[in-house]
């Protein structure tokens, strides 16, 4: 089991670089915050708005999302790693939703895996182990 962050996830849906390594490591199970659905949304719409995703790609993006969250990601509540996750952000200087990622893998004893170079940094100061996909 592995925590699958919001950019390893929108990597893996449009195809971009290193995809089919997310693919690889999501194989093991993957958990993740409540908030990677609206995270991982935002992204996908972000790509249409940019002409990346054609309508219909972009439906199926989150048809793709909606099933994966169902089958393949288990989705645990952010309220359960809020107050760790804003200390870790206050000490850090990262966003909250970066540090909710941090906080389920290490208080989970999971590793974390991302294709955000600044939470591959945060992460590894507190010695979780990172799977980084650029």
């Amino acid at each position: 089991m592995i925590v699958i962050d919001a950019s390893s996830l929108l990597k893996y849906l449009l195809y971009e670089d290193g995809w089919e390594s997310v693919e690889r490591n999501m194989e093991e199970g993957c958990v993740a915050p409540d908030i990677v659905v609206a995270e991982v949304a935002s992204g996908l719409l972000l790509a249409y708005r940019r002409g990346l995703l054609s309508e219909n790609g972009f439906s199926e993006c989150l048809e793709t999302l909606e099933r994966m969250v169902g089958e393949l990601i288990v989705i645990k509540p952010s309220a359960a790693y809020l107050e760790k996750a804003v200390e870790l952000a206050v000490k850090l200087k990262i966003s909250v939703y970066d540090a909710l990622y941090i906080e389920m893998a290490r208080s989970s004893n999971l590793p974390l895996l991302t294709s955000d170079e600044e939470m591959l940094n945060a992460a590894k100061s507190l010695g979780i182990e990172v799977r980084y996909i650029k």
